[in-house]
């Protein structure tokens, strides 16, 4: 990474991350924008690497149906509703880019809507199922501990692969990633939760912060992996240019799209702060 890039990358964040804070203090409706638009961005980056890989998304059907599946949290979907729109979105594969193979196109599409839109807008469900069951203080430190945790991961596993990294993780996939990288993001990811658990999150009982340690630090590193391998199969090195030094929105939060629905499911169902 060249010094350049390391700066813009450092600007950026000085600006996009007290922002996102903020933004996850309000919670509610401006929380709500803030994930919508970023699942949303990263279905539409998703569908541009499917398409430089000989596949054709539905794109407008496809983000229709995502946007609505986005804010399900605050608008409940009736059944008929969301029947329209895939009918909307199967009318489009027959009469607006007319595919070569309308089963690919219709499978591409579903699977952007889930991968990211679905899973990164778990994170709405956090903040709000955490403000109604902890109160909006917990809540907005439930939400920022998945960010945080993380962020640490990925920082720590980029500095310890720097510094130690000698056996690689997966060299077919992403060639920079070590065993050791990956060590260290895990641990450094354990050892925060464990503080925050000492601290902010003092309502949640210890075992369980340090398994959303475990969650942000072990299974976020899967998500980078699985977005590198989207990105080598079909020949992209990011997957777009939205964030200066940074790349495109699932370049940076591939992990988090991962974590966000297992954290819930597991705040939710088996530590029961949600």
């Amino acid at each position: 990474m060249s010094l350049s890039n390391s700066i813009v990358r450092v600007l950026t964040a000085l600006v996009a991350i007290p922002i996102m804070v903020w933004l996850t203090w309000l919670g509610g409706w401006p929380f709500l924008v803030l994930i919508v638009a970023c699942a949303l961005l990263g279905q539409v980056e998703f569908y541009q690497m499917a398409s430089a890989g000989g596949m054709a998304p539905l794109r407008i059907a496809g983000l229709m149906l995502g946007l609505l599946i986005a804010i399900r949290s605050v608008f409940p979907l009736p059944l008929a509703f969301g029947a329209v729109a895939v009918a909307v979105m199967l009318i489009a594969s027959h009469l607006s880019n007319r595919p070569a193979n309308p089963p690919q196109s219709v499978a591409i599409t579903l699977l952007g809507i889930v991968y990211p839109t679905l899973m990164l807008t778990y994170m709405v469900d956090i903040r709000a199922g955490g403000a109604a069951a902890v109160g909006q203080p917990g809540a907005f430190w439930l939400t920022m501990s998945v960010f945080i945790l993380v962020w640490v991961s990925d920082t720590a596993a980029y500095y310890v692969g720097r510094a130690f990294g000698k056996r690689k993780l997966a060299p077919q996939i992403s060639p920079n990633k070590t065993w050791e990288g990956a060590l260290g993001g895990s641990v450094g990811s354990i050892a925060v939760a464990a503080a925050m658990g000492m601290t902010v999150l003092a309502f949640v009982p210890m075992t369980h912060c340090l398994v959303l340690g475990i969650i942000c630090g072990s299974i976020g590193q899967l998500g980078d992996l699985a977005e590198s391998r989207i990105k080598r199969l079909v020949g992209v090195k990011d997957s777009g240019s939205i964030i200066p030094g940074h790349g495109g929105v699932l370049d940076r939060f591939d992990a988090l799209t991962v974590v966000a629905p297992i954290s819930y499911f597991y705040l939710f169902y088996v530590a029961r702060v949600l």
